[in-house]
């Protein structure tokens, strides 16, 4: 029997439904047959009321092996490579907009700040340095320039988000930490016993890019992110060659 079905194949495919639902299947329940149903429901938008979904997803399970289905769902498995984030939040009748794919609009200043609390909930599994990872991320139209100093008080507004709105975030912006590593490959070089630069964390490097003149500070923490990783990429670059 041939069956003709029609499932996202890459993180970007995924809706913004989807992807929340997904965020909430691969962290409430653990890889086996019941995560994979699940995904599949998912992927294929399968609905009480979906009667046609519904009986493609049985026909599906009664002639495939459970080994072959998780081909189906090889992307959710594989490296994250989402560049698309969730939609504005409207909270409160306030617009929080989202960024731009591949974050290609934050600040060094805004990425520094994120990834460090990206990888603080990668530590500690801690939904609050999600909540202020969204503060980073989602701004108002009027909102003042960024300052990681005002997170605090930024952040109580995402406070009552659901995890898997939270979590959702988080894969997106980890998928978008994914591109950018793949980039600029010098700046963030793959884990070795030697410590590196990128050890020190993007605030120490923001520091160092003023070349010891911190009045040169606030413009280096501006600096479009991509812009800024283009220079100190070039600077990695231009430092190995003189020590040859």
């Amino acid at each position: 029997m041939k069956l003709n079905i029609n499932i996202p194949q890459q993180w970007d495919d995924l809706t913004t439904k989807q992807l929340v639902k997904v965020a909430q299947i691969i962290t409430t329940t653990t890889p086996g047959t019941l995560q994979v149903l699940l995904l599949l429901k998912t992927l294929m938008s399968c609905k009480w009321y979906t009667f046609k979904s519904n009986a493609k997803l049985v026909v599906l399970l009664l002639n495939v092996p459970m080994s072959e289905l998780v081909n189906y769902l090889d992307f959710i498995y594989k490296d994250n490579n989402r560049t698309i984030f969730l939609d504005n939040l409207k909270i409160k009748g306030t617009t929080y907009y989202k960024p731009m794919d591949r974050i290609v609009n934050l600040t060094a200043d805004q990425f520094a700040a994120a990834l460090d609390l990206n990888n603080k909930y990668l530590q500690t599994k801690d939904l609050e340095y999600l909540q202020y990872l969204v503060a980073v991320l989602y701004r108002k139209t009027n909102a003042p320039e960024f300052d990681k100093l005002n997170l605090h008080t930024e952040a109580d507004v995402f406070k009552k988000l659901k995890s898997s709105t939270l979590i959702a975030i988080h894969i997106a912006f980890s998928g978008c930490i994914t591109i950018i590593a793949n980039r600029f490959k010098k700046a963030f070089p793959k884990k070795t016993t030697t410590t590196t630069k990128s050890n020190y964390g993007f605030g120490k490097i923001i520091l160092e890019m003023t070349k010891g003149d911190l009045s040169k500070h606030r413009a280096v923490k501006n600096v479009n992110i991509y812009t800024f990783l283009e220079q100190f990429q070039t600077d990695i670059i231009n430092a190995s060659k003189t020590q040859l």
